[in-house]
């Protein structure tokens, strides 16, 4: 039987709205609406930041994220084109737009000049070369926004998210509890992948955050065999398809509980995985789909825990 194909409606657009912003806290990380603009080193974590009617906004994800840009408006050729690698992202797909905050400045250097040709541009640090630039100031783009690259070396993109007629709000605020806790999670993720090598980078995090249980690897030819064990037979692959093969070893078949959960909240697989820019006929996508709906159940409800084999003797 063929697969599906998706429409636009079940699979909308990314927003293409990239706005360099240091007006409020969340200039300390970024934050992307869309899945598709992670790289392979995207891992389910549940966080929420705050916009600017002091709404939450869930956090499902982190990783680094690739931009294809334009250089110059009137470079042409190839080195019209550039790519701005962005670090610590948020995957947060209610907010108003993708969000580039001041973890940028470390690598890049920002220019703000706002002219009739544009209103700014980013050069690599130290060499001075042209990355990216923003788009003038106009009704259409009120703040300093990322000029992409079009199709075909660029994605194709959704309509602005920006109205001439209101006023934009991309405020948000990241809660510093939320801050201290991904910090420990992410150092305790960064101590593993050492351990461990950068093949099950954060795969014992997510296990942990899934609520699964844990196997400890006591050497590293304990640890190869364990990796080779849980791959599929080898094949020469794309690092995003590797990094899928470990996260699926930790990611097994949903229970009737989480079945139960991801009915009552998402009405079914197929409209939750819609929501996080994933296919419901990939296998791969579903194992990540997976991952993130356990980590969201996790993190609505810490206080479920297995009950003891022993406990349910006792009450009988």
């Amino acid at each position: 039987m063929a697969s599906p194909v998706p429409t636009d409606e079940e699979f909308p657009l990314p927003c293409p709205a990239w706005i360099f912003s240091t007006n409020s806290d969340i200039h300390r990380t970024n934050i992307a609406k869309d899945r598709c603009w992670f790289t392979d080193d995207y891992t389910p974590f549940v966080s929420y930041i705050e916009d600017g009617m002091l709404q939450n906004l869930k956090s499902i994800g982190f990783g680094s994220v690739d931009i294809p840009t334009k250089t110059a408006p009137t470079r042409r050729g190839p080195s019209s084109h550039g790519t701005l690698h962005l670090e610590d992202v948020l995957h947060v797909p209610a907010a108003f737009c993708n969000i580039i905050g001041e973890p940028i400045v470390g690598k890049y250097i920002i220019g703000m000049e706002f002219s009739k040709n544009r209103a700014g541009s980013i050069t690599s640090h130290p060499d001075g070369r042209a990355v990216a630039y923003f788009k003038p100031l106009t009704p259409h783009t009120p703040l300093p926004e990322l000029r992409l690259t079009g199709p075909p070396i660029g994605p194709v993109v959704g309509p602005s998210p920006f109205d001439p007629s209101e006023r934009p709000n991309v405020l948000a605020r990241w809660p510093e509890s939320e801050r201290q806790r991904f910090a420990v999670w992410y150092t305790s993720g960064k101590q593993a992948a050492r351990q461990k090598g950068p093949r099950v980078r954060f795969a014992s995090q997510i296990a942990s955050s899934e609520k699964a249980p844990s196997q400890k690897v006591t050497s590293q030819e304990d640890s190869s065999q364990k990796t080779t064990s849980e791959k599929a037979p080898h094949r020469q692959g794309s690092p995003e398809e590797a990094s899928r093969q470990v996260q699926g070893a930790a990611v097994g078949p949903l229970t009737e509980e989480e079945t139960a959960w991801m009915k009552m909240h998402y009405g079914s697989e197929f409209r939750f995985l819609i929501l996080c820019h994933l296919r419901v006929y990939n296998e791969g996508d579903r194992q990540e789909g997976r991952a993130i709906l356990r980590a969201l159940i996790a993190e609505d409800e810490p206080e479920i825990k297995p009950q003891d084999p022993s406990e349910r003797r006792d009450q009988n």
